[in-house]
């Protein structure tokens, strides 16, 4: 009888111990109060161990992000960073061979997110725990895809250059024959962040702000980095656009300054989802469900970017709090689809020969 007692006791620890750690891992995420994942979910994810994120924001950006959710939930995240122009088409190619190896995907393009749900790439719905306090403009109505991250655009000024006095409080102070010559700017077709901010200069600021703009003749650069560059040269006085580039140049002592136009700020934003048939789903659909959170969201604008979140904290950059996130300007998707081929050839007339 004794032994039969030892043995059952002995079984039972055994069982404990066994279930002991199978519940520490099937524990819900939840940060600060907030519910990111179920234990259901976490559980699958842990058994994923991590993911592949295809992504177009800048790395030294992502990687802050993805390293306080690693820390938050123990989840690598690897990333595969490439531009809009070469991302779609590698997406699209990989997915046609069945070889496509991403577990979550992003664009900075809204029309080409759109077009990955149409080819069934970006089929997976989706429901984040925050779906209800999203922005419209910021989430597909089936949870198809979301934006991450939503990057500002501003005026950049080369200090060295440009007097106290002289420096833009506003969008339409660029718009001053004083700059002739003296100002840089993406190609509209540089990318979604380029649509944006001309989006935003004509629909919100002024209607005839590119004519006027196109008057004062400035140097039209095939993407954001150069013409940032150019202005930490002295190459031009000022830019408009986004404004990663210059965090980074002023990190490396540049003498620049970054101006958000009095009318408000445009972002664009960096969107998408978990792909069909992700070989990591679980923990792709945790990653999706902390970036779109207050917690994901604040850690964003940690990195100097707008959380998808409308209670995440607002962004910090070199040390200062960026614009609040209610005066942020979003485009919509409906928009971008009804404006962007007459736009874009209206732009090219004025600013590149119609090319």
């Amino acid at each position: 009888m004794d032994y039969r007692i030892a043995m059952a006791a002995a079984l039972a620890g055994a069982l404990a111990s066994f279930a002991a750690p199978q519940s520490a891992r099937a524990q819900a995420l939840v940060v600060d109060g907030e519910e990111i994942a179920d234990a259901a979910l976490m559980a699958a994810a842990k058994k994923d161990g991590k993911i592949m994120h295809y992504g177009t924001w800048p790395p030294n950006a992502a990687a802050a992000v993805q390293a306080a959710f690693k820390k938050q939930t123990g989840l690598d995240v690897e990333y595969l960073r490439l531009t809009t122009q070469t991302m779609f088409p590698r997406v699209t190619a990989e997915f046609a061979a069945g070889k496509l190896q991403a577990d979550l995907i992003d664009l900075t393009d809204l029309i080409l997110v759109q077009e990955l749900v149409e080819k069934g790439v970006l089929n997976t719905p989706h429901r984040v725990p925050s779906f209800d306090k999203l922005a419209t403009e910021l989430k597909d109505p089936e949870g198809r895809w979301y934006a991450f991250y939503r990057p500002p655009s501003a005026i950049v000024v080369n200090t060295a250059l440009v007097k106290p006095q002289d420096i833009p409080k506003s969008f339409k102070d660029v718009l001053d024959p004083k700059w002739a010559g003296k100002v840089g700017m993406p190609s509209i077709d540089a990318g979604g962040s380029s649509f944006t901010l001309f989006m935003f200069l004509r629909d919100h600021v002024q209607d005839d702000y590119w004519r006027k703009l196109s008057a004062l003749k400035p140097r039209v650069y095939p993407s954001i980095i150069p013409t940032v560059a150019d202005v930490a040269r002295g190459e031009t006085a000022l830019a408009i656009g986004g404004i990663d580039p210059a965090f980074q140049q002023i990190g490396a002592g540049a003498p620049l300054k970054i101006i958000f136009g009095a009318e408000g700020t445009p972002s664009f934003p960096i969107s998408g989802g978990v792909p069909t048939g992700a070989k990591n789903a679980a923990a792709a659909k945790v990653y999706l469900n902390w970036l779109t959170s207050k917690a994901g969201g604040t850690e964003v604008g940690k990195a100097g970017s707008y959380g998808t979140h409308p209670e995440a904290a607002a962004p910090v950059a070199l040390g200062e709090p960026l614009p609040p996130p209610g005066q942020i300007w979003n485009i919509q998707l409906a928009d971008w689809v009804k404006k962007r081929e007459s736009y874009s050839k209206e732009w090219r007339a004025l600013f590149s020969g119609g090319k």
